[in-house]
């Protein structure tokens, strides 16, 4: 369970920060003693099924990032500063870890995606950026600063960067956390994270299907269930134009793809729970 701060509780959250605005909890989680170790978790990033990631770099010569798995050495071979391991899907390999997200029960089951575990050096970050979905951020050990922009407005990115950062980045907002403290965020507020000390933080993301993500699940569903073509029995001589689409034949698709909305809209409990099912590769 959360432990909320005074004078809000989970339907005071759901009514004014769920994506709204971000909240801090300090002392949301009382007990970390569920994660990992460093050394556990650079295990994890070794390993061939996992997606990990190495980020290192800074706001003046930009960021760069390295995909694992990794090997001993490579953690070795790191400075004593300025770099962030991050492994995805922690919860699927660890099942003290995957405990934790049973404190999100006040929120739909389907929407949680996965709960990511970042392990920073000093100085460790990977820069200001924006995620497009929500994202609850529980600080394990150590101390970590995080700076909010919650109007980023127009956000153009660097281009000397391998990782989509921020090329500007105004923060009207500074939280320093501790050990057990929990920010939220809703989508589409910049933010930018710096490790104090050696630190942990987990990231436990929420779902957002894109309106593409869901016309693509639509397509693959029809594919299997709507067996309509265009067709056009009521073709005119006064059609035949060479290569002129016809107003009756734009009319014609316009009919096809109505039937086929209304088809899709009939199944989207399937549809939905297809989506929000579906394994990363």
């Amino acid at each position: 369970m959360i432990r909320w701060p005074p004078h809000v509780d989970s339907a005071l959250f759901l009514e004014r920060h769920w994506q709204k605005a971000p909240l801090l909890i300090p002392g949301g989680v009382t007990d970390i003693g569920f994660l990992p170790s460093p050394e556990e978790l650079a295990g994890l990033a070794c390993e061939e099924d996992v997606e990990s990631r190495l980020v290192s770099g800074d706001s003046v010569n930009g960021w760069r990032v390295r995909e694992g798995p990794f090997v001993v050495a490579d953690f070795l071979a790191l400075p004593e500063a300025g770099w962030t391991v991050l492994v995805q899907d922690v919860d699927k390999d660890l099942a003290d870890v995957a405990a934790l997200l049973e404190a999100f029960g006040f929120l739909p089951r389907w929407r949680l995606d996965d709960l990511m575990i970042s392990y920073a050096a000093p100085s460790g970050s990977v820069g200001p950026h924006i995620d497009a979905y929500d994202v609850f951020l529980l600080q394990g050990d150590g101390a970590r600063t995080w700076e909010l922009d919650c109007a980023p407005g127009v956000a153009p990115r660097r281009e000397d960067s391998e990782l989509d950062v921020l090329a500007r980045f105004e923060p009207d907002k500074c939280w320093s956390v501790q050990s057990g403290d929990i920010i939220y965020l809703p989508p589409g507020v910049a933010h930018f994270g710096h490790s104090v000390q050696p630190s942990m933080t987990c990231s436990v993301g929420f779902r957002a299907p894109s309106a593409s993500e869901m016309f693509a699940t639509t397509a693959r569903w029809l594919e299997s269930t709507a067996k309509s073509r265009y067709a056009d029995p009521d073709l005119a001589p006064d059609e035949i134009e060479g290569s002129r689409l016809s107003s009756a034949a734009i009319e014609r698709a316009r009919h096809l793809l109505g039937t086929a909305a209304a088809e899709a809209d009939a199944g989207m409990a399937e549809l939905l729970g297809r989506l929000s099912t579906e394994v990363k590769p």
